[in-house]
């Protein structure tokens, strides 16, 4: 951290955000290449990252990025993983990192050839790879490599840094410790290009960041529903009704004495 200038240095509300969110918790199997990020290890023989280095390796990422003229030549991946069910936890930041930064994304599955096959209908010529898990985006990173593009990828202790130019140690397994590292990474951009101000707070919440599964969006939208259908009710039970009108506010009849009634109520001069 003492290559960095000191008003670019992480806040303590920031690292208590990425102690809460997790992402210092690594997993148990730990590769070479990622030992020197490692803190130490807890009880349970997981491995705890060093939250000084996440954030001089996000820096450094930050600056890399700002330093290219064209945003579109940057582009960030994240894939689903055809060998296991994980969920896609890292897709719903890289679309909002995209979108912030006016970058270009691959989300949900990637063509062999993207990066290499210049006949390919889709065919990318990217300054600056960014991915979120080097696992998972094995075919771009590899792809990057032979097309000499400089990869940056966030890393597990369990990643291998093959082709990886700059890692950046973290918590991918998380949806709240990927959604808190791309949250970090594009205010820092966003603070490097002077958009937001560097002693302000950024507008946009994490929450935008996170992911979200179908199953809980669809709770969340019958609740609503349930909710909005239920308030009606209460309104009307607290409304007098007809009955309540005709029972305490009956229309006067023929007879009634309406002098009688404006002396018993008196006069302005009375009051």
């Amino acid at each position: 951290m003492s290559q960095i200038p000191p008003i670019l240095n992480f806040t303590e509300e920031d690292y208590k955000k990425m102690i809460a969110c997790r992402v210092h918790i690594g997993v148990e199997n730990l590769d070479s290449s990622m030992e020197r990020y490692v803190y130490g290890r807890n009880n349970n023989g997981i491995h705890i990252i060093d939250v000084r280095k996440t954030a001089e390796k996000l820096q450094l990422a930050a600056r890399i990025i700002v330093a290219m003229e064209n945003p579109g030549d940057v582009i960030a991946v994240s894939l689903n993983s055809s060998q296991s069910k994980s969920q896609p936890i890292a897709q719903r930041a890289v679309l909002k990192f995209s979108q912030y930064l006016q970058a270009r994304h691959i989300a949900g599955r990637f063509t062999p050839g993207t990066f290499t096959n210049q006949s390919q209908k889709h065919f990318l010529e990217p300054r600056l790879l960014l991915v979120a898990d080097p696992y998972k985006d094995y075919q771009p990173v590899l792809e990057a490599s032979y097309m000499n593009v400089p990869v940056i990828a966030m890393c597990n202790t369990d990643s291998r840094l093959t082709n990886v130019d700059v890692c950046i140690p973290c918590n991918t397994n998380s949806k709240y410790a990927v959604g808190l590292m791309w949250w970090l990474l594009t205010r820092e951009i966003l603070r490097l290009r002077g958009v937001v101000p560097r002693d302000e707070e950024w507008d946009v919440m994490v929450d935008m960041f996170i992911y979200r599964d179908a199953d809980d969006i669809a709770k969340e939208e019958q609740k609503q529903e349930e909710d909005q259908s239920y308030a009606p009710s209460l309104y009307e039970a607290n409304v007098p009704g007809e009955d309540f009108q005709d029972q305490y506010f009956e229309e006067p009849g023929e007879d009634f004495d309406w002098a009688g009634e404006d002396e018993a109520s008196g006069s302005e001069d009375n009051w």
